[in-house]
Order: C-alpha cells, then structure tokens, then sequence
C-alpha cells in the first residue's frame, strides 16, 4: 500500500521490464489516489470516474444537455425565523434527496446556489433520453418533498415549496480542476 516506494530497474532484461512496469503502475496508483484525495466528495462520482480513465479533458465543447434547476420557494425568509441548526439539518436533507434523484435519473450536480440545485443530463454520459430522465427527476424531487414536508411539519410546524425549471439545449461543457460545468442560453432558460 506504500504507494512512495520505487523499485530499483537493475537490468534492461524480463526483470528490468518488470521492475520499470511496476514504478508505473506504482505511479498510476499514485495519480489516482491524488485525484481521490484532491477531489473527495466534492466531485460527482461520474465525472471523478471519467477523470481517473482521462476521459474529460479541459477544452470545452459544445453539447446537447438537459439541464434541470431546482429551489426552495421562500426558505430564506424561514430559515430567517429557525435555528440554524435547524435550516442547516433541512437543507442537507432537501439537497440528499435531490441529489440522490438526479443520480438515480442519471444527470449529475453542476452545482449547489444557496437553497438551489442546478443538475446536467447528457455530460458526461449522454443518453438518448436524457429530456425524459430530466423530467423523472423533477417528478420525483416533488414527490419526495411532500414525504420531506411531513416531517418538517411534525418536527418544527414549517412546509417547503420547490420551483424546477428544465430545458434542453446547446451548451459549452467544460471541466477545470475537476468540475464539470456547463454553460449557455439553455441554462439561463432553465433557471429562470
């Protein structure tokens, strides 16, 4: 597991070529636990996937994506009036459960805006259907703030509303550093 050891190239015969073979693989190893590392949790698990095969590359490109934004309607004038414990414990469940529908749906976060959401589908993976899975998100994040509102209701008296706005479009998707992000007139439309 000592990813730092180098392996002594002793001869230029089967050995030699296998002790050079594993000084790469070693640093391979290491390139890759670097990327872990450096990005963690921070990235999506797809676009860290993608880095770690180099797959994305740093110039941008134009794409096709569907791109999917989502708030809470009036949460900052609530979280105004709760504890900040409390808006902090209703925020990281209101963005869990997004999250984890725009995954399921097979788009990724581009980013998180305060109480919002901004979710892609066609980068990186694109799917034929990706307008579709983009709309079974936004179906889904509702339904599960109505399972979501019950607690908070019974917990401290409160109901969130969500806005979502979708629409698909030509975008330059571009990564720096690890993050993938996309921009254009599609993502203007969408959030507004």
């Amino acid at each position: 597991g000592d990813l730092d050891v180098v392996v002594a190239v002793e001869s230029a015969d089967e050995l030699g070529r296998l002790q050079d073979g594993v000084n790469r693989m070693t640093g391979a190893l290491r390139d890759r636990a670097r990327i872990l590392t450096a990005f963690g949790r921070v990235v999506e698990p797809a676009i860290r996937d993608r880095l770690l095969t180099g797959e994305l590359h740093g110039a941008g490109a134009s794409r096709f994506v569907t791109v999917l934004f989502i708030d809470l309607r009036g949460f900052t004038s609530m979280a105004e009036h709760a504890a900040p414990s409390e808006v902090v414990s209703t925020l990281n469940e209101f963005f869990t459960m997004v999250t984890a529908w725009v995954r399921e749906c097979g788009g990724y976060v581009d980013k998180y805006i305060g109480d919002a959401i901004m979710a892609v589908f066609g980068v990186p993976i694109l799917h034929e259907d990706d307008a579709l899975r983009a709309v079974r998100a936004a179906v889904e994040m509702r339904n599960a703030l109505a399972i979501l509102n019950r607690e908070l209701e019974s917990g401290w008296g409160v109901r969130l509303a969500s806005r979502i706005g979708v629409n698909t479009g030509e975008v330059i998707a571009d990564h720096t550093l690890g993050h993938l992000s996309v921009t254009g007139e599609a993502v203007n439309v969408a959030k507004r």
